[in-house]
């Protein structure tokens, strides 16, 4: 029996490393996220934006461009 015990102490120290890296991943991915990464960046907003081109006849006013874009405005 004494020649298993060096067996069974390797196998212990390579599962407790294991469940070390998975402890060490579980916290990375369960950590709680930033603001910075629940909230679009200003230049995320900003290029979501159309430029304004005033065309009245084909009904581009700016109360139409105001109307699709209001929620990032007034949020």
């Amino acid at each position: 029996m004494p020649a298993v015990a060096p067996e069974i102490r390797e196998l212990l120290r390579q599962q407790s490393e294991s469940l070390q890296a998975t402890l060490e991943m579980m916290t990375r991915l369960l950590a709680p996220r930033t603001a910075d990464n629940r909230q679009p960046s200003m230049d995320n907003l900003a290029n979501s934006i159309s430029e304004f081109l005033y065309d009245p006849e084909n009904d581009s006013t700016f109360d139409a461009w105001y109307a699709r874009y209001e929620d990032i405005f007034c949020d």
